[in-house]
Order: C-alpha cells, then structure tokens, then sequence
C-alpha cells in the first residue's frame, strides 16, 4: 500500500520500531496496517500500566515517610 509522508512521521514520531513500521510499510491491505496499530498500540498501554505501577510504589513510599513524620 502506497503511504503517505505524513502518516510515517507520524509513525516514526509515537516512537513505533523500526521493525514495526517496516511491517507496516509493507502491509498489502489495511487489515494489515491495523493490526501492527492494534499490537503497538497494546505494547505502549502495558508500558504505561509498569509506569503506574511505578507511580503507584513511589507513592507508598513517599506516604510512609509523611505518616512516620520523617518529611
């Protein structure tokens, strides 16, 4: 399928891979390219999911150190 310039910076600027983008460059139907969008898609929503979780550790800490009175 033919791209648009303008939809690969777009691509490029939500930081999908490489190996990615080429599968969607490639993509003979837009079924295809959905399905790259769908699995990047899944892969930045559990990235964000370990970052909460992060968040959420940080958080903890930084409320047991306010109820001991140390902060």
């Amino acid at each position: 399928m033919k791209q648009d310039t303008n939809e690969m910076e777009l691509l490029k600027g939500i930081g999908i891979s490489q190996e990615c983008l080429n599968t969607y460059a490639s993509a003979v139907s837009e079924a295809e390219q959905m399905m790259v969008l769908k699995q990047w898609r899944c892969r930045l929503l559990k990235e964000i999911h370990r970052k909460q979780k992060l968040l959420d550790q940080i958080d903890y800490l930084i409320h047991l150190k306010q109820k001991e009175g140390t902060v």
